[in-house]
């Protein structure tokens, strides 16, 4: 049984927040994995996207908690940061997963990768709560 994490969840401080999702598991369409890495940003971090304030493709950034940041860098790679902490500008990077359940969707045909599902859910339906599964423990 899974338990779905609280909408408080996302309002802890960014850094508390990037620890607290090591071991959470996350699904899209019942694919994913326990997430293993994770990087905290805050507005005040010159590597955030956040640091200069809102523009362009940042603007979630600074919109509520539990939303869903997703980019593309080098033009290869989908990178997913969830929306959270205390003050504007701040999210989670999530570097990796340990693949628990649909690895044969992760890898087929390079589009159906879990990333490329994060990124088509986060532009298409950008609210975590309303798209993806992150739940406390395993399936």
């Amino acid at each position: 049984m899974t338990t779905p994490v609280p909408a408080d969840f996302w309002t802890q401080p960014v850094l508390t927040l990037a620890r607290a999702l090591i071991g959470v598991t996350l699904l899209v369409d019942g694919v994913g994995g326990i997430i293993t890495e994770t990087e905290a940003y805050d507005i005040d971090d010159p590597a955030s996207h956040a640091f200069g304030g809102p523009r362009g493709r940042n603007q979630v950034m600074f919109g509520p908690v539990g939303h869903a940041y997703v980019y593309k860098i080098y033009g290869i790679h989908w990178c997913l940061n969830f929306v959270g902490g205390t003050h504007p500008g701040s999210a989670v990077l999530i570097r990796a997963l340990e693949p628990t359940q649909g690895f044969d969707q992760m890898v087929e045909g390079g589009r159906s990768t879990l990333a490329f599902r994060l990124a088509r859910i986060a532009i298409l339906e950008p609210r975590v709560s309303e798209s993806l599964i992150v739940v406390v423990g395993s399936a």
